[in-house]
């Protein structure tokens, strides 16, 4: 367990140094919750954005084009 969470702490400097380094941020980068199962936060998100495509966004326009893309 020791070496995997080394291995996970230098997976995130590496990534917080690439994303320094970036001019454009990602969508999303993860908060301070964790999911309770694997994939948690990604379904809640995904289902969000499909609720709101489905129930308020003009079809076609580019907030569909996009929430579309990102589902």
């Amino acid at each position: 367990m020791t070496q995997e969470k080394e291995a996970l702490r230098a997976e995130n400097a590496g990534l917080h140094s690439k994303f320094g380094e970036m001019d454009k941020r990602p969508v999303l980068v993860m908060g301070d919750e964790e999911d309770l199962y694997p994939g948690e936060i990604k379904e809640l998100v995904l289902s969000v954005l499909a609720d709101e495509l489905d129930r308020g966004v003009t079809k076609p326009s580019r907030r569909s084009d996009v929430f579309s893309d990102l589902i």
